[in-house]
Formats: C-alpha cells, structure tokens, sequence
C-alpha cells in the first residue's frame, strides 16, 4: 500500500482501515481524495476498475459519464 500510495507505512495502515481493509477501495480513496463512500460508489460505477475509477469522471460500462447535470432528474 505505501508503494502504491507514497505514503508512509503507518499513513497507509490508517488508510487501510478508513477503506475496511479493502486494497481498492483505499487506493481510490487516496488518489481521488474521497471519503470511504464516495470511492465505493466510483468503483461501483466503474465495475471494479481502479483505473477508470480514477478518472476525472467516473464512467460506466459503456464509457458514457456517471454524472448528472442538475434538474436533470425527474423531480428537480
């Protein structure tokens, strides 16, 4: 994890857990600088891939961009 992250061996253990031991999940976390959460859903949207999950906009299995414009949904 301190490879991949740059940071210190305690720094990544605490990151380590923030993600509940999950290796991805933390490295999204760390890279994107999300909360446990937010780096889920990303990887959620991306099917897994901490690539395109690292993206600026995380984009789902047919490439096309996650994010809505507001007042764009039903009801807004």
């Amino acid at each position: 994890m301190s490879a991949i992250t740059g940071r210190r061996y305690e720094e990544s253990l605490a990151l380590l857990r923030r993600a509940k031991w999950n290796v991805k999940t933390a490295i999204v976390m760390q890279k994107r600088r999300l909360t446990y959460h937010d780096a889920k859903t990303r990887l959620r949207a991306s099917e897994g891939s901490i690539r395109r999950a690292l993206e600026p906009a995380a984009k789902g299995a047919r490439g096309l961009h996650l994010s809505v414009p507001v007042g764009s949904m039903p009801g807004g």
